[in-house]
């Protein structure tokens, strides 16, 4: 069955899939076929040309493998191969061997197990459900099939009438014969004329083991003998009758099987297309099972497909690698790679062994595969367009035959790639260049670049010269990329950035594997000074960065402390907010105590004079005096005494008690008239003008808090206003953002620059729509043009 009859992508050279190992990769689904048709149509695998086609392959296999990740699989078994026979069920008079019936049985049997699976998900497969709608098979020929072929694989010997009697008779025949030759040979051992073993057949008959030297002892017919010679089987005469009526038996059996079959053949053959259909239906599903049981070995996802010509590979491994590196437990470094209308090539340089062919190998046989319509070892969020012409100059191909060295066989490639390229091919090069002088290898692999960066086409280049590094740093369309090296262990990282060179640090790796000193000064002697210095810049820069990012992990381990200090305070605020109700509360349930109990003296003071008809004029105001004085007493003790410290300024460290209050604690922070008290495991922000200043100093727990404290004031002014959300998933990034924004609000920092990356603009249409949104925001712009634009959004935040 052949996957699909749309048009192909082109292919070069012919050994393309080689190169990429694409080979590989089918050779490693065929693994999971069960049957010959699956396994070759995973061989007729080929890139497709229309983004149209893709995207349905891509679709298809996407509702499948999202079923496979919820761990329902398809009920596929062992697939018989059956064209080699199906055709005999369109010649008249043909006759199916039972093995060939029992084939197309189990067929059927397959069909409607994986049909009812199928409509059992067809909410996670409508695809597929409409594939499989229209049944193209008969339940009732599995009736008709199982009624003459029992579970052995045999026609049943009650099939017909005829078949059962003589059935009958044939077993009743062999207990005759058999009961006749036990006996003879039991007297034959007897005589000690025959060895220790029992009755066998020769030549379809029953016959017995007899010493070749007593073999005239018995009369009978000499059938066979042991390969030694000291035994020969023998038919006696009185079971030769016995013998025909047994292969006369068996004869007539024979034939009414046959007629049983033929009949059986004339009903199964009307069947004969519907059943061709239904082979190549369960054949396909094998094929699919295979893909997705290949797709979890891998972790493969399928991508978005790109209408823009957009490459954004993520979290990308090459599938072989990956597989051969985790049965050593050893991890996959993953590859981000991204290419666009304005950067359509990357040139890949850095050192030796530094895994630039892996990462532009690891590009090019994930755009096949998925062009393929197969998942790919990446991120769900990776993104893929659709080429019409792969081209890739891989390998040495010198050759003998047609008197070609490698530089020429470059150049027949480049030749090819020159007169081929347009904005729907995708071309890749290795060691773009090499194979001859390099003062004349440089400028022609240059002057291809430009022309090819003219034509449209994006690709990927992997080099070691200069030359090629700074023209990618000046040309537009042309973008360097570099693998990362660690310069202090003198050793590849296996990651890819984008936007720069890499060095090939030759002198680095000379110096580590034991070349000496002397010769390698002398090697920089030689070497021509602009470049030199152009190579020093390299190993600079990234020394530079491997500081800045060492700078950055302390930052971020920071900001985590930092985190860390800001919830505990908030919960500490909490609690001291509940204290602070339950304190009033109480209060104010104590006060309505006095001014009840004021109350009732008042009413017996009036209920008095009532009674008297006189008022005495002291009591009144006497007990008024009482209630007032007792009620000032009241909230007297409740009330500090307050001073002003305006001679007295508060400092960090200060030991202060908050007025209307009974707190004390210590400064931690002071900011504008604010400051930060920690008094009894509890802080809070409180204006300095409610703070009295104490002499008593503050015990050595409290001492050992305004120390933490300093130590939280100190991470607060480490926080870091540079947010880096390049490669992350977009809830990912609002998520790293949103923390970032509220610690610059409370630590009241003004403006954040945040790095999103420029692409097709869809993570910064996702961070700006969300800063609209954030209540301290007011208002964003993009960084300055020269120092990253649009790539770059700086945010100013309400003070």
């Amino acid at each position: 069955m052949s996957y699909s009859l749309v048009s192909n992508a082109r292919v070069y050279p012919s050994n393309l899939e080689q190169k990429l190992e694409l080979d590989k990769v089918k050779g490693l689904i065929k693994r999971y076929c069960n049957g010959v048709l699956s396994s070759e149509s995973v061989d007729q695998l080929m890139p497709l040309a229309k983004f149209k086609d893709v995207f349905e392959k891509q679709e298809e296999i996407r509702e499948c493998l999202g079923l496979y990740l919820s761990a329902k699989v398809f009920p596929v078994t062992r697939i018989p191969d059956l064209p080699s026979f199906i055709q005999k069920l369109k010649i008249e008079g043909s006759v199916l061997t039972e093995e060939e019936i029992v084939a197309i049985l189990k067929i059927l049997v397959q069909y409607f197990e994986l049909t009812n699976f199928i409509k059992n998900h067809e909410q996670q497969l409508p695809i597929l459900f409409l594939k499989i709608k229209n049944s193209p098979a008969e339940k009732s020929l599995i009736d008709k099939i199982n009624r003459v072929i029992g579970e052995d694989g045999k026609v049943r010997s009650n099939a017909t009438k005829e078949l059962q009697q003589l059935s009958t008779l044939l077993g009743n025949q062999q207990v005759q014969t058999r009961k006749r030759l036990e006996s003879i040979l039991r007297d034959a051992k007897n005589k000690g004329w025959s060895p220790d073993t029992g009755i066998t057949i020769r030549e379809n008959r029953l016959v017995i083991p007899i010493l070749a030297e007593y073999k005239r002892k018995i009369k009978g017919i000499i059938h066979d003998e042991s390969a030694s010679g000291q035994t020969v089987y023998l038919e006696p005469t009185e079971v030769v009758d016995l013998n025909n009526d047994l292969l006369n038996t068996e004869m007539a059996i024979l034939r009414e099987i046959r007629r049983i079959l033929l009949v059986l053949t004339s009903e199964i053959a009307p069947y004969a297309e519907p059943i061709s259909q239904t082979y190549e239906l369960v054949s396909y599903l094998d094929f699919m099972h295979a893909i997705c049981m290949y797709s979890l070995d891998i972790e493969a996802n399928c991508p978005r497909v790109s209408k823009i010509d957009t490459v954004n590979l993520l979290g990308a491994r090459h599938p072989i690698l990956y597989s051969h590196l985790r049965k050593q437990k050893r991890k996959t470094i993953p590859l981000n790679l991204e290419l666009s209308a304005t950067e359509r090539i990357l040139v890949i340089s850095g050192p030796n062994a530094g895994g630039k062919s892996i990462a532009m190998k690891t590009m090019g046989l994930l755009q096949l595969m998925f062009q393929c319509g197969l998942p790919i070892s990446a991120s769900p969020d990776s993104e893929l367009p659709v080429y019409e012409h792969f081209m890739a100059d891989i390998g040495d191909e010198q050759s003998i035959e047609n008197d070609l060295s490698t530089y020429s066989s470059h150049l027949t490639h480049m030749r090819y790639f020159l007169e081929n390229a347009n904005p729907q091919s995708l071309f890749l090069v290795d060691e773009f260049g090499t194979g001859t002088d390099p003062q004349m290898g440089g400028p022609i692999a240059e002057a291809i670049l430009e022309q090819l960066s003219l034509s449209g086409a994006r690709g990927t280049v992997n080099t070691h010269y200069s030359n090629l590094k700074l023209f990618a740093g000046t040309h537009k369309g042309v973008v360097n990329g570099c693998m990362l090296f660690d310069t202090e262990k003198l050793s590849p990282l296996f990651m890819l950035e984008k936007g720069r060179p890499g060095s090939s640090y030759a002198f680095e790796i000379g110096r580590k594997i034991g070349l000496s000193s002397t010769l390698l000064d002398k090697a920089r002697s030689k070497m021509d000074h602009s470049l030199q210095d152009f190579e020093n810049l390299l190993i600079a820069t990234d020394k530079q960065k491997s500081e800045n990012e060492g700078l950055q992990h302390l930052l971020l381990s920071k900001d985590l402390i930092l985190n860390e200090v800001i919830e505990k305070y908030e919960k500490q605020s909490l609690e001291l907010e509940n204290s602070k109700r339950q304190i009033l509360a109480k209060a104010k349930e104590q006060a309505n105590a006095v001014i009840l109990k004021a109350n009732q003296q008042v009413q017996e003071l009036l209920k008095q004079i009532k009674t008297t008809q006189k008022v005495d004029v002291v009591s009144p105001k006497v007990v008024l005096k009482q209630i007032q004085t007792e009620v000032d007493t009241h909230f007297e003790s409740k009330r500090p005494e307050v001073k002003k410290n305006e001679d007295l300024p508060l400092k960090v460290g200060d030991y202060v008690r908050i007025l209307n209050g009974k707190n004390k604690g210590i400064v931690q922070i002071i900011r504008g008239k604010q400051a930060l008290v920690e008094s009894e495991d509890l802080k809070i922000w409180i204006k300095t003008d409610e703070l009295e200043k104490l002499q008593q100093q503050p015990s050595k727990n409290q001492s050992k808090a305004g120390n933490a404290q300093q130590k939280i004031a100190e991470t607060q002014t480490e926080f870091s206003s540079n947010l880096d959300l390049r490669g992350k998933r977009g809830e990912e990034a609002i998520f790293e953002m949103e923390k970032v924004l509220d610690q610059a609000v409370i630590t009241g920092i003004s403006e954040i620059r945040v790095l999103h990356g420029k692409g097709d603009g869809i993570l910064r249409k996702l961070i700006r729509e969300y800063l609209r949104g954030y209540p301290y925001f007011s208002n964003f712009r993009s960084e300055h043009a020269d120092l990253g634009g649009d790539g770059i959004t700086i945010v100013t935040l309400k003070s």
